[in-house]
């Protein structure tokens, strides 16, 4: 089986419309007052840093004081920041794009206290599990698959594929296995590598890698995918220097502001990025947690992609691709159903 162009309906710009918006509409009214200590694995991610700044607009109108903490990128900075919450006694944790099992210890100590967690990319698969309350992201799977339709579409035909991940991160993981199987699907294309990059150090590694690539891979190397925008903060600059600058960069992970905006601009070898919702995401991340504090269950809502290519733009605004989820509407209606919010 392989992919077919004809078979491939066209992902220039996927964007939830507000018809097609199935966010819930009923949930626990705000629970006002709570404290909130937000961990953020790197806040040089732009997907997290993007989150984050949503999540602390949705908890200024619940009244909620937020810490936040960047770990740097850095594993024994997450288990001191956890240490600190726990200590404090915070009402609420957010885990910010690390793993949840990582620091089961600490997770478990927490929920003994009370203390509610939920997550952003802390686990392979959205939903609820035994580390928190409930974990936001879209399916790795849909985005593998999204990502490897998008190569058909951009630069050459036929070629390989190199695939970037951080294997520190079981989504990452779980993601790049999708990506692996998909483009072994493809007829005309095949994976060369998959090498495992640390996030925290794409930039100062970027320029050798490309380098190395090029020297190992000839013509062959015709597209990158990486599980996250990051990679490509520092690619185009690489590429440059060794003349590769038809080599296609198709981000596979959270869309970050700045991945958007090298999409839109077209001034980069990024041509696509198979983006998440981020400020939806981070408003969600606020009504879950508020549906925790109120002894309820997770609303079982889960976002849908956002692939935005360098096709057709349709007169996107890159400052807000979410300008159709009217997810700011939706969830102060829920929290205040008297309209008393400020």
């Amino acid at each position: 089986m392989h992919f077919n162009i004809s078979m491939i309906f066209p992902l220039i710009l996927c964007l939830m419309l507000p018809s097609a918006f199935a966010q819930p509409t009923t949930g626990p009214a705000a629970v006002t007052g709570k404290s909130i200590v937000f961990i953020a694995t790197n806040m040089r991610i732009g997907g997290i840093k993007d989150v984050q700044e949503s999540f602390a607009e949705a908890a200024e109108k619940l009244k909620w004081q937020v810490q936040v903490i960047d770990c740097a990128g850095k594993k024994n900075n997450a288990v001191k920041a956890m240490e600190s919450a726990v200590h404090a006694k915070t009402d609420g944790i957010v885990l910010g794009g690390f793993d949840g099992a990582d620091h089961r210890d600490l997770v478990k100590k927490a929920q003994k206290m009370g203390i509610k967690i939920v997550g952003w990319h802390a686990a392979a698969q959205p939903g609820p599990n035994q580390y928190m309350f409930v974990n936001i992201t879209t399916e790795p799977e849909s985005v593998a698959q999204s990502a490897a339709e998008q190569i058909a579409h951009y630069g050459a035909k036929e070629g390989g594929v190199i695939l970037l991940t951080d294997r520190d991160y079981s989504m990452a993981t779980a993601k790049t296995l999708a990506l692996k199987r998909a483009v072994e699907k493809m007829r005309k294309f095949k994976v060369l590598t998959v090498v495992d990059l640390p996030l925290s150090q794409s930039d100062q590694k970027i320029m050798n890698m490309v380098k190395s690539w090029n020297q190992r891979f000839g013509s062959s190397w015709t597209h990158t995918v990486g599980i996250n925008d990051l990679y490509f903060d520092h690619m185009a600059r690489a590429l440059r220097a060794v003349d590769r600058e038809d080599i296609v960069g198709i981000g596979a992970g959270d869309g970050s502001s700045d991945a958007i905006l090298r999409v839109t601009e077209q001034e980069s070898p990024q041509l696509v990025t198979v983006a998440e919702p981020l400020r939806t995401q981070g408003w969600q991340l606020a009504d879950e947690l508020n549906r925790a504090f109120a002894g309820q269950n997770p609303s079982g809502y889960q976002t849908e992609l956002i692939v935005v290519s360098k096709r057709n733009l349709n007169g996107l605004n890159p400052d807000n691709v979410e300008a159709n989820i009217p997810y700011r509407q939706a969830y102060l209606k829920i929290w205040f159903p008297k309209g008393s919010v400020k």
